[in-house]
């Protein structure tokens, strides 16, 4: 059982009044933890939550900051043509060998054919 007078000697101007309507009855201390808890949720938890995008720590995450010292812009281009160069080069030379692959190609099966039409005029077969 409960008792039915606060154990506390605060000023009354500083204590909450809410849940003293609980004191004298026979109630467990689990069954007014699951009040006060219940409570909690439908009134103050709503009160005091915090939506977590808009706290300046996390704002500032996502926001970057202006450099604004001279060297700062030439440093960040020469940086972007030194990785773009060699993809550049590479991308370049592939395209240049699928060229003279394909073109190869082509050419061979020309001349193979047209080989392939000499040799039977070259035996004495007639063309039809």
């Amino acid at each position: 059982m409960r008792p039915r007078k606060l154990l506390c000697k605060c000023p009354k101007r500083l204590i909450n009044t809410k849940w003293h309507n609980l004191d004298g009855k026979n109630i467990t201390n689990s069954e007014v933890k699951e009040k006060v808890l219940e409570d909690f949720d439908k009134n103050i938890k709503s009160e005091i939550s915090v939506d977590k995008k808009t706290v300046t720590k996390e704002v500032r995450k996502k926001i970057s900051s202006v450099n604004k010292r001279q060297s700062s812009q030439p440093i960040g281009w020469s940086c972007i043509v030194l990785m773009g160069l060699p993809t550049f080069f590479l991308i370049v030379m592939d395209l240049i060998n699928c060229y003279f692959h394909f073109r190869t190609r082509c050419v061979r099966k020309k001349r193979n054919r047209i080989t392939a039409i000499s040799g039977i005029q070259d035996h004495g077969y007639p063309l039809q």
